[in-house]
Order: C-alpha cells, then sequence, then structure tokens
C-alpha cells in the first residue's frame, strides 16, 4: 500500500495557520492550542484532530469540507461520494491510512462504520503517534 501524494512533513513541530481542521474549531469557538505544533500538512498531522475519536474527527472533516478518502488538504469536497467530487490521490486504491474493510476507501481515522475491523491499524498509528509524543484517539 502506498502513502498519499503530497503529505508534507515539518522537521520540528511548528505553528500551521492553514490548518483547516484548527479553522473549524476556531469557528465553533474552540481556540484551544490551535494551529500549533503540526506535524505536517495533512489533517492527521493536527494534534487537535488526532486527539478526538473517529466521530468527532469525521464531523471536523465534514465541517471543513475534506475529502473523506484521502483528506487531501489542497481539495475542497464539494459533494458526491467519497472522492467523487475531485480526481481522488487514492484514485479509488487502499493506502496505508485506508480502512481495512475491502470495499471501504474511507480513511482509517474517520471511518465511523468499521471502527472495530480497523482497531488493530488504528492501534498502529496510536504506536506511532507515541513515538512523536503525540496523542492519538480512536476508541
Amino acid at each position: 500500500m502506498t502513502q498519499p501524494k503530497g503529505i508534507s512533513m515539518f522537521n520540528v513541530p511548528r505553528k500551521f495557520p492553514a490548518c483547516r481542521i484548527c479553522k473549524e474549531l476556531e469557528k465553533r469557538g474552540d481556540n484551544k492550542d490551535l494551529y500549533e505544533s503540526h506535524l505536517g500538512n495533512y489533517a492527521t498531522h493536527c494534534l487537535r484532530w488526532s486527539g478526538m475519536n473517529n466521530e468527532d474527527r469525521c464531523e471536523i472533516a465534514k465541517s471543513a469540507k475534506l475529502c473523506l478518502y484521502c483528506l487531501d488538504p489542497k481539495v475542497t469536497y464539494t459533494g458526491g461520494t467519497g472522492g467523487a467530487s475531485h480526481k481522488c490521490i487514492t484514485n479509488g486504491t487502499k493506502n496505508r491510512f485506508s480502512c481495512t474493510v475491502n470495499r471501504c476507501l474511507f480513511h482509517s481515522w474517520i471511518c465511523t462504520r468499521h471502527k472495530e475491523e480497523n482497531k488493530e491499524l488504528l492501534e498502529k498509528f496510536s504506536q506511532e503517534m507515541l513515538k512523536k509524543n503525540v496523542g492519538f484517539t480512536y476508541l
């Protein structure tokens, strides 16, 4: 499985004012630690988002108009099914972040339908994040 194209990782955690997750939280009046300590340009690099559960991440991703398959920060999702409103970088294929269920292309961090099936994958992400001193919630 490949990693989605377009991921930019920062050498050190830094302020990222373009974070669509933080912008969405700010609209809601939630200003705690916004834009701070981002590890890269994707929603998965936002510490606030990684600390949410799948349901909250999914709801925020929808509000921020992210594609629910790829979470590409360059895409503003406008409708359709999953990645149908743009040329999704997943191109209908799985990557290491995809839901583990065969026909589901949702990003595993927001797939609420298959949480139990994704538990092992999400635990691996949790361990990866702990190595970076970042909390990751998937319950």
